[in-house]
């Protein structure tokens, strides 16, 4: 076991990056990479530890957790997120973009507590979710995912609950 809280930390590093003509998990940050500093910053308060990828071509350098690619091909951080539920050995999976440096263990905390209560805890950044930085159930997202989805707020429809928090922006 890595950390005290049974859950998943799943990094998500398979975005196109093409503003920046490279992927921003592998942007330096001091002697470490963007991928690396968030990974290593919340990894020890998990048991299990995940980094999603679009494709096998974007794993520039060797890292020391479990790596798990998109099912479907240019969908998006949704598909690292749907590949990381799919392979989570835990019922939480606290999902985080690698190029959220600032999302500190508390955060992910309070977010895999509001989860085990609901289906999802997704943080509101000045009133707008981020569901690139959230936690979610396995068992009720797997669900979620095979229904059909006529309007935005059709999963609450379904009894879904999902829990937001409003944060202040950075």
């Amino acid at each position: 076991m890595i950390g005290g809280m049974q859950a998943t930390l799943l990094v998500l590093a398979g975005g196109d990056s093409r503003r920046m003509g490279r992927a921003k998990g592998w942007l330096e940050v001091g002697e470490s990479n963007l991928l690396r500093y968030v990974a290593e910053r919340l990894a020890p308060a998990f048991s299990e530890v995940m980094v999603s990828f679009a494709e096998p071509e974007q794993l520039e350098e060797p890292v020391p957790y479990r790596i798990v690619f998109d099912r479907k091909t240019s969908a998006g951080p949704l598909a690292g997120l749907e590949a990381g539920l799919a392979a989570a050995r835990n019922e939480v999976v606290f999902a985080v973009a690698c190029d959220m440096p600032y999302v500190t263990q508390y955060v992910a905390e309070l977010a895999v507590a509001a989860a085990r209560r609901s289906d999802a805890a997704i943080p509101r950044i000045e009133g707008r979710p981020e569901p690139a930085c959230g936690a979610y159930r396995r068992s009720r997202s797997t669900r979620a995912a095979s229904r059909p989805r006529t309007s935005p707020t059709s999963s609450t429809s379904h009894g879904s609950k999902v829990w937001t928090q409003s944060c202040s922006g950075a």
